[in-house]
């Protein structure tokens, strides 16, 4: 059992401390000294590259179900509790780094996130914070539809939005949205459950969500 899935194993048993230290193993491993060139990322986004794995969402079965009242903050934002594994054999490409990057640092900020929602815990919520922006960071480096990841994508601006929705931060929760927003409308329905869809729909139509549909200034 690989360490991303023996995370997700502890996580789906309560086991936050252990799920912690696994993806904090996996982070160390694959992503403190992740070094790509633009030259790699230019080669190495053919579909070819993804046919020996696929990025799958488990479902955390209701992780969040004890934080209901603080899930919809300002009715701005609801949060995405699905984790990703990896099934499959990672190419040793760049291509498949930076999806195992990209992996890690999402379960990662999903655990602290978790962790900052009740009690209020600011820490907490700033290390997911990290772990989502470079998530979000690393997916931007090549084209993620080629590889069917819109909900990963989907998945990352929606737990962000959360978060900067949770800090007050009214910019950030409206440059999420903006994201989020547009990468639904463009998403292949083929590579999404349905469930998946409505609940980025529902969503993106949270009745709060209308304050924040013009654009910051600059």
């Amino acid at each position: 059992m690989d360490i991303i899935t023996q995370g997700m194993t502890s996580l789906l048993e309560g086991q936050l401390e252990e799920a912690v230290n696994k993806f904090l193993l996996a982070y160390a491993r694959y992503c403190e000294s992740l070094t790509i060139s633009q030259e790699e990322i230019n080669t190495g986004t053919s579909p070819e590259d993804s046919s020996a794995f696929t990025v799958e969402s488990i479902s955390l079965e209701g992780a969040f179900d004890c934080y209901a009242e603080y899930a919809t903050l300002g009715n701005e934002f609801r949060i995405y509790d699905n984790d990703f594994i990896i099934v499959g054999e990672i190419p040793n490409t760049a291509i498949g780094k930076l999806i195992m990057a990209s992996v890690i640092r999402y379960n990662l900020g999903v655990i602290f996130h978790i962790l900052g929602i009740f009690p209020s815990n600011l820490e907490s919520l700033s290390k997911a914070f990290f772990m989502y922006s470079r998530a979000v960071e690393t997916l931007r480096q090549f084209p993620s539809k080629i590889l069917h990841l819109e909900e990963l994508e989907m998945a990352m601006y929606c737990n962000l939005g959360h978060v900067y929705s949770h800090l007050l931060d009214k910019k950030g929760t409206s440059l999420c949205r903006q994201e989020l927003k547009k990468r639904f409308e463009m998403v292949d329905t083929s590579n999404i459950s349905e469930d998946c869809y409505e609940f980025f729909r529902e969503t993106i139509e949270l009745p709060g969500a209308s304050r924040f549909d013009q654009a910051p200034a600059a």
